[in-house]
């Protein structure tokens, strides 16, 4: 009687785990495998100053692109915080912990073709953490599928000092190539 009641407490309980896994799965985010983003590649790291996002759409179809920064109490998050928070919680996790700001409103586009490309470049991108999210629409305008890529933008490394090509002493073909530049370009 026991084995029975045990057997039957394990089985329904199999059941209803996979009832519940199968669920999951039906309703996270799928991404369309017909919409890729080019650029920025995700977890890519670039540096302050432009973004450029280009979108490749095989397929035709209407997509809604969005640029996101991560943000946390209203502040925009640094690489380093974003680093340390998927390092302890897990990318997901970690994505779930901060909120969202958009820097580029929701623009759509619609391919027509087999073959399509958006593409914008954000100017005066501040160092942080960026979401480029692409959403792919129904007729009605809502969104089907989700595409995202997370770009670490970076501060500008200090400039070098600007090293003075023709003051340094050279020999052979690079004195000749030297001396020719100097003619050419006067010192």
């Amino acid at each position: 009687m026991r084995r029975r009641a045990l057997a039957m407490i394990i089985t329904i309980a199999l059941i209803f785990t996979a009832a519940f896994a199968s669920a999951a799965v039906c309703f996270a985010a799928e991404s369309n495998p017909s919409v890729t983003i080019v650029n920025p590649v995700n977890n890519s790291s670039a540096y302050a100053g432009n973004l450029l996002v280009s979108v490749k759409i095989t397929t035709a179809a209407a997509i809604s692109v969005t640029v996101y920064q991560r943000q946390s109490s209203g502040k925009a998050i640094t690489v380093e915080d974003w680093e340390k928070a998927v390092k302890e919680k897990g990318a997901a996790k970690a994505a779930a912990s901060f909120s969202e700001k958009a820097v580029m409103t929701a623009e759509k586009f619609e391919a027509t073709g087999d073959l399509s490309f958006y593409t914008k470049k954000l100017e005066k991108t501040e160092p942080g953490v960026y979401v480029v999210r692409v959403n792919t629409l129904d007729d009605e305008g809502k969104a089907i599928k989700t595409n995202e890529s997370t770009v670490l933008i970076k501060a500008k490394a200090a400039a070098a000092a600007s090293e003075k090509v023709f003051e340094s002493q050279s020999a052979g073909a690079a004195q000749f190539l030297q001396n020719l530049l100097k003619n050419i370009f006067g010192s």
